[in-house]
């Protein structure tokens, strides 16, 4: 199913952002590299302002699972404006059958990205020294408009198939949330008799 959402905002003006919200649950045997948990990305045409070698460039991102060594698989976004493609992992743990919320906030004003599971901010873990991942001046706008959820792993590009867990919140706003707002709503979504899978 395809989901009409909004496209993200430019990054290169300097100001703004948006910040994507997801309450899932999950089971570390059943995950493999590579399932992906919902898509956007599309092959458009190319505007003029863009610098690309062809007509189409494709655009949006992806959130899936990742292995990240000793740490176990992670959730990773990401993100391709046509031409700069820039990924951030999560890191600890989150796949113990219990619900946990993530946000992944995209800031356009220091042009960084950041993660926070439940009421932690990821520091990197053990294979980054920092928790943020830059964007670089000149990453733009993503598009991502259309969300397709669990999408079939032959969709523009392979994938070790669907999401094996189970997702049930998705939220997306429109300018990058500060830390203590995406505690607060992941406290707010997360409730003390949640249930296991």
């Amino acid at each position: 199913n395809i989901y009409r959402g909004f496209n993200m905002p430019d990054c290169r003006t300097g100001s703004g952002g948006f910040t994507i919200v997801i309450k899932l649950c999950g089971d570390l045997s059943k995950l493999k590299p590579k399932q992906c948990i919902v898509d956007t990305r599309e092959t458009i045409t190319a505007a003029l302002d863009e610098e690309c070698n062809g007509a189409f460039v494709t655009k949006g991102f992806t959130i899936s699972v990742e292995g990240r060594g000793k740490e176990g698989m992670q959730l990773c976004l990401y993100m391709n404006d046509g031409d700069n493609m820039v990924k951030h992992y999560t890191n600890g743990l989150i796949w113990d059958n219990r619900y946990h919320t993530i946000s992944f906030i995209v800031d356009a004003g220091p042009k960084l990205a950041t993660a926070v599971v439940d009421n932690m901010l990821c520091d990197g873990g053990k294979h980054f020294a920092n928790g943020w991942t830059e964007l670089g001046s000149k990453f733009g706008s993503i598009c991502g408009a259309n969300y397709r959820f669990y999408p079939d792993p032959t969709f523009l590009f392979p994938s070790s198939g669907p999401f094996t867990g189970h997702v049930k919140e998705f939220l997306v706003y429109d300018r990058p949330l500060l830390i203590s707002e995406s505690i607060s709503t992941a406290r707010s979504l997360l409730k003390a008799n949640e249930s296991k899978l």
